[in-house]
């Protein structure tokens, strides 16, 4: 199970939903979904609610899309993994350490720390200006921004470059405090992420 908030684009614009009070919406579903999945017989099956679990809860993981601090937090007492989006090994680093401390704060285990990152081996020119629209803010004016961005704003953002470049770029996020990757290859100039793939394939 994964959670997290979206733009106001896309939750009124697409889902005709109103964006209220997000991240307080974001940690009441958090904790229900905790008590969903891991409550124990007897209890109710959602907090405050009126009927009780009669069967062992299904169990799995809880994962958390989290950026800002009330986020983070939420993710802190109540996910298995906090998830990022698009970062850089700095940025990781900082996020870990709010983490760290938040999960402290609520007397839990750490999650385990995940991130989407645009990756391009050996990029096509067109890779190198796909990667930079997943920095584009939803709604935002997007070929003004591409256009403002400086060409090495792909790399700064995932690994992107040479075989060894990607490589080091990887262990640059793991010596962060990243525990997992999810890697979005750029598939503008290379169908399908082929080229990317084959060669970050373990082995």
């Amino acid at each position: 199970m994964a959670l997290g908030t979206s733009s106001k684009r896309v939750v009124e614009g697409v889902h005709d939903r109103p964006r209220v009070r997000p991240a307080a919406q974001l940690e009441e579903t958090a904790a229900a979904l905790r008590v969903l999945l891991h409550g124990e017989p007897g209890e109710p099956v959602v907090p405050g609610s009126g009927f009780r679990r009669r069967q062992r809860p299904p169990g799995g993981p809880l994962t958390l899309a989290a950026f800002g601090e009330r986020a983070i937090a939420t993710a802190a007492a109540h996910a298995d993994r906090m998830l990022l989006d698009v970062v850089s090994p700095e940025q990781v680093r900082v996020l870990r350490a709010k983490m760290l401390t938040a999960a402290e704060r609520a007397g839990r285990t750490p999650p385990r720390l995940a991130a989407w990152l645009p990756a391009a081996v050996d990029p096509h020119p067109a890779s190198l200006t796909q990667v930079p629209r997943s920095l584009a803010g939803a709604g935002a004016d997007t070929g003004g921004l591409l256009r403002a961005l400086p060409a090495e704003a792909a790399a700064a953002v995932g690994p992107v470059g040479g075989h060894d470049a990607v490589r080091a770029r990887l262990g640059d996020y793991a010596a962060a405090g990243l525990d997992e990757v999810a890697l979005v290859p750029a598939t503008a100039g290379d169908p399908g992420g082929e080229r990317t793939l084959t060669a970050l394939a373990p082995g």
